[in-house]
């Protein structure tokens, strides 16, 4: 388990690549308040997405006043395969990967597609946070297993699953630069006859970055990158990591 020191920046290469990694949703998030968010933007935002593949699944009504933005329905966008999901709205923009998960280079190359329309279209003064989400979910036969996979299950007592049928914590862990964050989130379940671990690393990046500097973006991108796959790595035990079928060099 990671210490008290703040997580210093290693090298890219430092984690192994999985061909069958457990990953069901992986998430980035850009926070960036457009100008004006509003049925003409929609209709431009539409268009363009279109050029990269997305096609409009449900689009707001208009929302002009202020006020109301905040809290207006998004436009919603996917594209052929099912597992990309995209998001615009007044806040920002999203992007999600369900499912079989692919790679990180896959989302970071539509994310990127996709940010430079949002950015000039939209024209938020900057990104005011990014956010990287991984949802990692394993099933195990028993307590006992689930803990040789996981060493930080072991805090869960015995008696407990059969009782609640659940436990859920959550860990924050210091990051070396203090714009940086990363939360570890540990949800088990008694389903069935087995139980189900989810392994949620949320990385966040809080410092004000400008809207049309990507080389800036990726930078901060491979920085949280790198966070997720450190919590990644570390809770899970070097024998689990093998079950996701480490590919060779």
């Amino acid at each position: 388990m990671l210490g008290s020191k703040p997580l210093a920046w290693e090298l890219p290469g430092s984690f192994p690549r999985l061909s069958r990694p457990p990953v069901v949703e992986a998430t980035v998030v850009l926070s960036a308040r457009p100008q004006r968010w509003d049925a003409s933007l929609c209709g431009k935002l539409a268009e363009a997405v279109a050029k990269h593949g997305f096609e409009v699944t449900a689009t707001p009504s208009d929302c002009s006043n202020p006020q109301e933005a905040a809290d207006a329905p998004s436009l919603l966008a996917g594209t052929r395969d099912p597992r990309l999901v995209l998001r615009f709205g007044p806040q920002g923009m999203q992007l999600s990967h369900l499912a079989p998960y692919t790679d990180w280079g896959t989302l970071k190359t539509h994310l990127l597609a996709v940010w430079a329309p949002f950015a000039t279209l939209a024209a938020p003064a900057s990104i005011d946070r990014v956010e990287v989400r991984f949802v990692n979910r394993v099933y195990f036969g028993d307590l006992a297993e689930l803990q040789r996979a996981c060493p930080a299950a072991c805090a869960i007592p015995a008696a407990l699953l059969p009782a609640a049928r659940c436990h859920a914590s959550a860990t924050e862990l210091a990051v070396q630069e203090a714009e940086y964050s990363l939360r570890v989130l540990l949800d088990v379940r008694a389903e069935a006859e087995r139980l189900r671990l989810l392994l949620m690393p949320e990385a966040g990046c809080s410092a004000q970055l400008p809207a049309d500097d990507v080389e800036q973006l990726e930078r901060v991108l491979e920085r949280m990158r790198y966070l997720k796959n450190k919590a990644f790595f570390t809770w899970f035990s070097r024998q689990a990591i093998e079950q996701f079928a480490v590919e060779k060099p």
